[in-house]
């Protein structure tokens, strides 16, 4: 059940989960099958589970794979750039764009006009200058506290096996995970979060709708 006062809004439809470690499973590259299993590709997985709230078809080991076989690897290393989810999403027919200094309003108000989002998560250093992130996850919803502030953040996370609903002793959440933003007890998004995200539009009408909230970001996108 949700807490006291916290009322939960979701995508609509909620987006369908992916486990990006199945071993079991197979796909197809090239001429060839293979595990679906890929432990670098979670910029791909959250991507295509981020699109099955437009195209249901998206969300599908083989769909996954197919787009990390699109995107480009950071040299030495399977993992893609960020800026790759956006690129992907852009020649697939959708606006999209890779924004940094994110809030959670700015999530919350995409859940409202039913946009997706990959998030970008796990900051690290690198030779103690770069900051980057280590993995992606999924927007799936956000829930407001009993004043109308933004309480949690729920995303779906490719790591983890099972999908919506799986938070345990909260089925009525949504995704498998979720970050607080507040002083509750949990994992904080301020601390897990690098506020770096990829909102993911329908078509140009929908993005409008949300630049209109956020003006401030209107230089990102191009139409």
């Amino acid at each position: 059940m949700a807490d006291p006062g916290e009322q939960v809004y979701t995508l609509n439809p909620l987006p369908t989960h992916l486990w990006q470690l199945d071993h079991a499973a197979k796909v197809t590259v090239g001429d060839h099958e293979q595990e679906a299993y890929n432990d670098m590709g979670c910029g791909a997985f959250s991507t295509s589970i981020a699109l099955s709230v437009f195209a249901p078809q998206r969300a599908t080991l083989q769909a996954a794979t197919s787009l990390y076989q699109r995107m480009r690897k950071v040299p030495f290393m399977r993992g893609t750039w960020e800026g790759e989810n956006a690129r992907l999403a852009l020649e697939d027919g959708y606006v999209a764009a890779n924004l940094s200094d994110g809030t959670p309003a700015e999530l919350a108000n995409l859940v409202k006009l039913n946009a997706p989002a990959v998030l970008n998560i796990n900051p690290r250093r690198f030779l103690a200058v770069v900051q980057y992130g280590a993995h992606d996850v999924a927007l799936a919803g956000y829930s407001s506290d009993a004043g109308g502030a933004v309480a949690k953040i729920f995303v779906l996370d490719p790591w983890r096996e099972t999908g919506n609903g799986s938070v345990g002793g909260h089925e009525d959440y949504p995704g498998n995970r979720y970050f607080v933003t507040g002083p509750q007890e949990g994992e904080q998004l301020s601390v897990t979060w690098t506020r770096t995200f990829t909102p993911i539009f329908r078509d140009a009408a929908q993005a409008r709708e949300w630049l209109a909230m956020h003006p401030n970001r209107a230089a990102s996108f191009k139409f």
